[in-house]
């Protein structure tokens, strides 16, 4: 019985009587049966269909079985079709030999009994089929083996190569037949995993991981390699290691880093805690007084030039420092530098001096004159810091289309190995200074950063003991050469504006309430104490008179931004300055979107607090 009913048989032979037997016989077995009496019909038959048997009388009238079956295997359309000669008493042996030469599977002879054929066919068919599933599976292994992603090579004990996958010529650049003309050379360790470097033709370093094991191939005791290429995964690795190295670096300094602020900002606490307590003593002469008071505004300023180093890098960090370009006299500049540093350059001995290369007239730059002067602010402390009984010089060369600034100083100098770190964040706290030296490493890297702002670049060059030599780049832009306007701050004691008008301060921390009240004393009409912006709120409700109101941000019930806007929905005239400690990126523009008029960050500045209230006014 047919095992499926697709399968084929196709009957040649040019006796009817056989045909239509043998198909009545084959038909009822489950077969699909076609018939042809001669080469023309069989030809056309096989054209359109594809048999899995076909029974080919050895002579027809005018021809030869076997001048069909040298057709067929010579077109090699049909490489799958088993074919079988059906021979006849007067067959002879010579030509069932050349049937079988040519490729026929086998031969019948006749007559024979139909069981006996039924038989023979279907042993045929069963031998067929499972060369077909071999085929099959085979064909499966070839696609599987084509497909995967990792080489895979058969090699022998001397090292032949005897089969390659098409990735394996991926892998190593070369074809097929080059590979199998070459002998494999790694190692081979049956059962292993092992990495290799991959020897390719074009060079390219790659990574790969070969796993072995032994098999018979063709007779032969051989070894079945695959190769898969773990370059990327080694690269992640690496990279993965430099980044726990890196993370293990940064928890270091970090923790240093934290460490020295604890310092940076304990040390000036203790001045100001400490000398406020030596004030309270009674009958303490004046001459201590002002030493005390000196001491602890000192502190105070130090104190807030580590948290605007703290704010700056956050500014930074964030994207959001603002450049804000104008027409910069550098000699100006330069005096203004020197005449802050001199006393501070002459406690340590040494000698301070800048030079100047350009005419007044000619030594502008134009870009951001706060940012210039906070890089030469942290360079020049810098050296003063490091420098003891020598120079430090400051000045500048126009080189075409910049300036080159620079710094130098006869200090101590760095270490060859940090010239590149003392730029990095947190790394100035984790150096070993055997001297203690003030400062929380954060001015290098806001130098740094400010002058890659404005399109620049910074270097240093250093010896130990001998000293260092900072320098950077600025651009030169717009115009170098302007009228001279020198735009100074006026000292404002008192505006005659202030005594017409009520003065709201809404904050809940007692000490600023006394602090601005005293600012204020004498200034103003009357001044009002709010602690909480709901009650701020409140008194602008009751009291029809207040004109302008202190609004602190950071308040308990109601903050100052919700008071700001129902003040503002209520009273549109009144004038509202946020007066905070806040002083991140964005909190001035916060203040402003809630309606506030003017905006001052804590500690307050009398004057600058004055001068922003005569604007508003």
């Amino acid at each position: 019985m047919a095992e499926n009913a697709k399968d084929k048989i196709l009957l040649v032979d040019d006796e009817p009587f056989n045909l239509g037997i043998y198909s009545e016989i084959f038909s009822d077995l489950g077969y699909e049966v076609f018939t042809a009496s001669n080469s023309h019909e069989t030809f056309e038959i096989l054209k359109k269909n594809e048999p899995d048997l076909l029974l080919l009388d050895i002579i027809l009238h005018n021809e030869l079985g076997l001048d069909i079956l040298e057709k067929i295997k010579t077109d090699n359309q049909h490489p799958y079709m088993y074919i079988v000669m059906i021979t006849g008493a007067f067959t002879s042996s010579q030509q069932q030999a050349a049937a079988l030469e040519q490729g026929a599977d086998g031969y019948i002879v006749r007559p024979i009994d139909d069981r006996e054929l039924i038989a023979r066919v279907e042993a045929f068919m069963r031998h067929k089929r499972t060369l077909d599933s071999l085929r099959k599976s085979e064909s499966r292994l070839r696609k599987i083996i084509a497909r995967n992603p990792d080489a895979i090579l058969v090699v022998d004990t001397d090292g032949k190569i005897s089969f390659a996958n098409p990735s394996a010529e991926d892998m190593f650049k070369l074809t097929i037949d080059e590979l199998l003309s070459r002998v494999f050379g790694y190692p081979v360790i049956q059962g292993e995993h092992t990495e290799i470097n991959i020897v390719r033709q074009d060079e390219e370093e790659r990574v790969g991981e070969m796993r072995t094991i032994d098999i018979d191939w063709n007779d032969k005791e051989t070894f079945l390699i695959s190769i898969r290429d773990i370059t990327h995964h080694k690269q992640i690795e690496e990279e993965l290691k430099k980044a726990l190295v890196k993370s293990e670096e940064s928890d270091k300094l970090k923790s240093a880093f934290l460490a020295n602020m604890s310092h940076e900002i304990r040390t000036p606490m203790n001045g100001v805690l400490g000398f406020t307590r030596f004030l309270k003593k009674p009958n303490l002469p004046v001459e201590k007084q002002q030493k005390y008071i000196s001491i602890i505004e000192q502190s105070g300023i130090r104190m807030l030039n580590l948290i605007n180093d703290i704010i700056d890098i956050s500014k930074i960090e964030s994207g959001n420092m603002e450049v804000n370009y104008s027409n910069i006299n550098i000699h100006e500049m330069f005096a203004s530098l020197f005449n802050f540093f001199e006393p501070q350059a002459k406690k340590k001995k040494n000698e301070l001096l800048y030079v100047t290369s350009l005419p007044d007239n000619k030594a502008y730059v134009f870009s951001d004159n706060e940012k210039i002067t906070a890089i030469f602010t942290n360079l020049i402390k810098n050296a003063v810091k490091y420098t003891t009984n020598g120079k430090i010089e400051f000045g500048y060369e126009l080189k075409e289309n910049e300036f080159e600034f620079y710094v130098k100083d006869t200090g101590i100098g760095i270490p060859q190995d940090r010239l590149d770190a003392i730029f990095e964040r947190f790394v100035q706290a984790d150096l070993k200074i055997v001297q203690p030296y003030e400062g929380a490493g954060l001015g290098l890297s806001i130098a740094k950063a400010y002058v890659e702002i404005l399109k620049g670049e910074i270097r240093v060059e250093s010896q130990e003991n001998k000293g260092s030599s900072f320098y950077f780049t600025i651009p030169v832009k717009g115009k170098k050469v302007v009228d001279k306007v020198v735009a100074r701050e006026k000292k404002i004691d008192s505006i005659e504006k202030l005594s017409e008008i009520t003065v709201l301060i809404a904050d809940d921390d007692e000490t600023a309430n006394i602090y601005l009240e005293e600012i204020l004393e004498g200034k103003c009409k009357k001044v009002l104490h709010a602690r909480n912006g709901k009650q701020a709120v409140d008194m602008v409700h009751g009291e029809k008179d207040i004109n302008l109101i202190l609004m602190d941000i950071k308040m308990p019930v109601m903050d100052g931004y919700t008071a700001t806007r129902m003040i503002k929905q209520y009273n549109q005239d009144v004038i509202i300055i946020a007066q905070t400690a806040y002083a991140m990126s964005g909190d001035k523009e916060k203040a402003f979107k809630a309606g506030c008029n003017g905006y001052i960050t804590k500690p307050i500045n009398q004057n600058e607090l004055l001068l922003i209230m005569n604007q508003l006014l």
